[in-house]
């Protein structure tokens, strides 16, 4: 059991280094930003800002943030990270909405047994039922959901 563990804790510290973001304090990521690129940066004093990147100067990033132009010193960002569209087909988000709304509608309906949602059906027809409109509102709510998800990649972490 104990072989077993260090192994997954070994595995999992390989895996982390494998896949680290950004090196802290380095800022070469955001010298190859584009401008006009939407990312998100976090302040040492708790804010969290999502912006459009204009342009660097020296230590310092220039941003629009909510119409407004800003220039935040390097000193006082915790982290900035790139908001990217995950290009993916809508097809999975509306399959996994499918899954997950049919079996959300059909323990409903079989949890309400005979005389739960419609009189006249058994509990194996309610739960039919209701998982097939389980499954119209959950294919929609996923593809909608796929749509719309962005993935954000750290670009820059404060060294301290």
């Amino acid at each position: 059991m104990k072989r077993t563990l260090h192994a997954i804790i070994i595995l999992w510290t390989c895996l982390s280094m494998a896949y680290a973001d950004a090196i802290p304090g380095r800022w070469e990521k955001v010298e190859r930003l584009q401008a006009g690129a939407e990312i998100v940066v976090s302040t040492k004093d708790g804010q969290q800002l999502e912006a459009t990147f204009q342009e660097l100067t020296g230590d310092a990033v220039k941003i629009t943030y909510l119409g407004q132009d800003r220039e935040l010193a390097r000193t006082s960002i915790r982290r900035i990270s790139a908001l990217r569209r995950v290009d993916d087909p809508i097809k999975n988000g509306a399959l996994i909405g499918i899954l997950a709304g049919f079996g959300a509608g059909a323990a409903i309906g079989f949890a309400a047994g005979e005389d739960g949602v419609f009189d006249d059906f058994t509990a194996g027809a309610n739960a039919l039922f209701l998982g097939g409109m389980g499954a119209g509102v959950g294919s929609i709510a996923g593809a909608v959901v796929d749509k719309v998800h962005k993935k954000r990649e750290v670009l820059y972490r404060s060294a301290d």
